[in-house]
């Protein structure tokens, strides 16, 4: 029996039919969530956040916030330009500064401490006397980098 033989589920009465755009789209996005199910199941634990941020179709809040408590700032970066792009909205401007700020501020921890355990030089003193930091506002604040 060949397949021309079987009924289309789209068909009714005879009459052919193709689906809507619609319709490609909610099945797209139903056989989507359905892999990503299925790989999370089998544990492909990578290949499921991949695939979330290439199709854009599914945001795991319990990945990310697995990725901020551990503090892997570059790999939360990617993850979100997956679905949102640093000039899309004021809000994805808010949390790229943030993750930005805390890559900043860990980085700056770190020189501090590195610092302390070199020499009994202040960090502050590793820091070029040509560049200047200038934060304006309190909500969201912009950072400008002043140069001398």
């Amino acid at each position: 029996m060949s397949s021309s033989e079987f009924p289309h589920p789209a068909r009714a009465g005879g009459a052919s039919t193709m689906p809507s755009e619609e319709d490609k789209g909610r099945f797209r996005k139903e056989l989507m969530y359905l892999i990503i199910q299925f790989l999370k199941e089998e544990k492909f634990e990578e290949t499921v956040h991949m695939l979330e941020q290439e199709s854009a179709l599914y945001f795991d809040m319990k990945h990310f916030v697995k990725m901020v408590v551990a503090g892997n700032w570059d790999e939360l970066e990617r993850y979100l330009l997956g679905f949102s792009r640093l000039e899309d909205n004021e809000q994805s401007m808010k949390i790229f500064f943030l993750i930005r700020r805390q890559k900043y501020l860990e980085a700056l921890e770190r020189a501090q401490e590195n610092d302390r355990d070199e020499s009994s030089v202040p960090w502050q003193t590793a820091v070029p006397q040509h560049c200047k930091v200038q934060i304006e506002g309190t909500d969201f604040p912009k950072v400008k980098f002043l140069f001398e």
